[in-house]
């Protein structure tokens, strides 16, 4: 929040190919992980202490202490990235490839481990749609209690948004489609 640590990636000088990188205020120049494999960190927490991205097409998490954390795949896929990460440590991503089948929304947290957004959000009560798939878990709000995302209907072919919320205070909710009118 205080843009005290800043993420994304750094050209390889050698390779061509992106690597994962962060900037902090107290240092000059990225620092980059994962050493010479290809990557990208796509976000960072409210407190500039852990972040989440793609490491050779495989979701990744990544705090000072505990390095890179490698978040798997469910199971029958394959690749994935990490879109998101809240204060409370859940990363939000996906795993899959759109060219080879369906991409599978998920949700990682230290406590469950990588699951897919679906099985997440039964733990809270929160059904799915009859005909509904998850297809990827954009962004998650700072307390961890918003979800939002793209999914599909069966026999679909278009994404439409959708948002979870998973708060005590109201009932939970699903909405999908969202309305759009582009002008």
């Amino acid at each position: 929040d205080d843009g005290s640590m800043v993420v994304g990636f750094a050209e390889n000088p050698t390779g061509g190919y992106r690597q994962m990188a962060y900037w902090t205020d107290d240092v000059v120049g990225p620092q980059v992980l994962g050493g010479e494999d290809a990557g990208e960190l796509y976000a960072v927490d409210s407190y500039g202490t852990s972040a989440c991205g793609v490491w050779n097409q495989e979701q990744v998490y990544w705090d000072p202490v505990n390095g890179l954390v490698s978040l798997g795949s469910i199971p029958g896929e394959f690749e994935g990235t990490a879109f998101d990460i809240s204060d409370d440590g859940k990363v939000v991503g996906e795993c899959g490839n759109a060219f080879f089948g369906v991409i599978t929304a998920t949700v990682w947290t230290v406590e469950d481990g990588l699951m897919t957004a679906a099985d997440f959000f039964a733990t809270y009560d929160v059904p799915t749609p009859e005909g509904y798939h998850y297809a990827r878990c954009t962004g998650v709000s700072a307390d961890g209690s918003t979800f939002v995302g793209a999914g599909v209907e069966d026999g679909g072919f278009f994404y439409s948004p959708w948002l979870v919320r998973l708060d005590d205070s109201v009932v939970p909710a699903f909405f999908s489609p969202i309305d759009v009118e582009i002008s």
